[in-house]
């Protein structure tokens, strides 16, 4: 097995038993795949890389794996926290997390803008 990253067309999937309810012992499993959204009060759904349709707000966070890694990032007001830092972008967190430059919205499958739209 190689240590490359996952394409878009072959995410990695990994089986999360996560409670549906904290009182109940009922229990529903969720797939998680390379990119995905939590919004509140929700579980996590598996994003399109590039989708058009996400808008964060605060209180959402973003799940990520990437190199048998999760990462875990909370949407705030003003920023993004990560591993118990705040981050002005994603930018800044993804370049911790791979240890090269590589823009924010692309490593976490959002929808990107070039310069002046």
């Amino acid at each position: 097995m190689t240590d490359m990253e996952p394409t878009a067309e072959a995410p990695v999937q990994e089986s999360i038993v996560e409670p549906r309810n904290p009182e109940a012992a009922e229990v529903v499993e969720i797939k998680r795949t390379t990119y995905n959204l939590k919004k509140t009060g929700q579980a996590p759904v598996s994003i399109t890389p590039k989708s058009n349709d996400i808008k964060l707000e605060p209180g959402d966070q973003l799940i990520r794996i990437y190199k048998g890694k999760l990462i875990e990032v909370d949407v705030l007001d003003s920023g993004y926290k990560w591993d118990g830092e705040i981050y002005p972008t994603l930018t800044h967190i993804s370049w911790k997390a791979t240890g090269y430059q590589i823009g924010g919205n692309n490593f976490f499958g959002l929808p990107t803008k070039r310069r002046g739209e």
